[in-house]
């Protein structure tokens, strides 16, 4: 990851900022990873093989990335848009499963 090890130098490499703009040209494929939402999904669907880290890495891109694209083909059509809505839609997911805990 280029723009990774760019940002990297500025202390601005973050998953945010990384996966902005991808998410924005490519919504189909691409996913915005807010680490909160991620850590989130990670747990509650229980992806084995998954570890978030604060740090960036273009594996653990790929290999989220398939796995959100992989359960978004479980889904109702209606919440296949695109991953920024999907993923939206994971976040407000489980905030509620929070509440009813």
């Amino acid at each position: 990851m280029l723009m990774c090890d760019l940002l990297n130098e500025y202390k601005l490499a973050k998953w945010t900022l990384l996966t902005a703009c991808p998410v924005y040209y490519r919504p189909g494929v691409e996913v915005f990873i807010k680490p909160t939402t991620v850590k989130g999904v990670i747990e509650y669907f229980e992806l084995e093989g998954l570890k978030y880290s604060p740090k960036p890495t273009f594996e653990f891109y790929k290999a989220y990335r398939k796995r959100i694209n992989q359960i978004k083909k479980e889904v109702d059509a209606s919440l296949q848009v695109d991953n920024g809505a999907f993923c939206g839609f994971l976040m407000m997911s489980l905030e509620s499963s929070e509440d009813t805990e």
